[in-house]
């Protein structure tokens, strides 16, 4: 597993994380994409959620 701060905007495969975790019925990923529209910080707890689930290669 890998963490990094997400400082430039959601990584490029976002939408594809976001669609999977839509589609299993969870709402973090869109959590985290209002988020990070509305300037919230990296160290959100929707973005560590994010952060681990783009590590996995997953939504989950």
């Amino acid at each position: 597993m890998q963490v990094v701060r997400l400082e430039d905007g959601l990584p490029g495969d976002f939408d594809r994380l976001r669609a999977a975790a839509a589609a299993e019925g969870w709402r973090h990923m869109d959590r985290l994409s209002a988020e990070v529209a509305a300037g919230a910080p990296s160290s959100s707890p929707s973005s560590l959620c994010a952060r681990v689930a783009a590590s996995r290669g997953s939504a989950a």
